[in-house]
């Protein structure tokens, strides 16, 4: 019996207590998104676009922990062969997609408003630690990552052998894991940009001052 033969069989024996699980990460990963988008929106209709980025990057990394959960539940609960496959050939875009976006998202995007708000120092260290382990996920698993999205243009060359041989040769319980590895980085920077959010609660938007000048 293969590992991932095991791992079905072990699925199966306690795919209630998963559905179960998978319904209420799935509510409150919802619900958290909405509050992501109610607080943006409030802080653009008010002119507090510093904090409207900031918050912005905490929205992306709870969408993209979201679809991700989401894509590993399928390829768990799905067993016909074609349709995993094509679940593992999305989980692995979506999974090489965030990296980038999150570690884009890490530089520039989130530090500039922070040395806005005056943050940025005190923040800097912690900032640093939060990109490590996505920093070293993207080092060791982006070429097995990127070879599936070039394959997969495959697709648009209409060259159907080379497809075919991609989805063949996949390692379902494979890119199950990177799927799994990415979404416990996404839950330890979850911690790390609360209270980063914190911090920014705590500031006056610079927007205000300039509005009272």
């Amino acid at each position: 019996m293969s590992i991932l033969d095991e791992f079905d069989t072990l699925f199966e024996k306690e795919r209630d207590k998963f559905d179960e699980l998978f319904g209420k990460k799935h509510k409150t990963m919802s619900d958290t998104s909405r509050v992501f988008y109610d607080s943006i929106s409030g802080f653009r209709r008010r002119g507090w676009d510093t904090h409207a980025e900031v918050w912005n990057v905490a929205f992306f990394l709870n969408m993209a922990a979201h679809d991700v959960w989401v894509l590993v539940a399928q390829l768990a609960s799905e067993h016909e062969p074609w349709t995993r496959k094509l679940a593992a050939r999305h989980l692995a875009l979506a999974a090489l997609e965030t990296v980038e976006d999150m570690t884009h998202l890490l530089g520039k995007p989130i530090r500039d408003p922070l040395e806005k708000l005056g943050l940025l120092n005190i923040l800097d260290q912690q900032l640093r630690q939060a990109r490590q382990p996505l920093d070293s996920y993207r080092q060791t698993y982006t070429p097995a990552l990127k070879a599936i999205r070039v394959a997969s243009a495959a697709h648009r060359e209409h060259d159907g052998v080379a497809l075919f041989e991609l989805i063949d040769k996949i390692d379902i319980h494979h890119i199950m894991e990177l799927g799994l590895r990415l979404g416990d980085i996404q839950n330890q920077l979850g911690p790390h940009l609360q209270q980063i959010l914190d911090k920014t609660a705590a500031t006056p938007p610079p927007e205000m001052k300039r509005a009272g000048e």
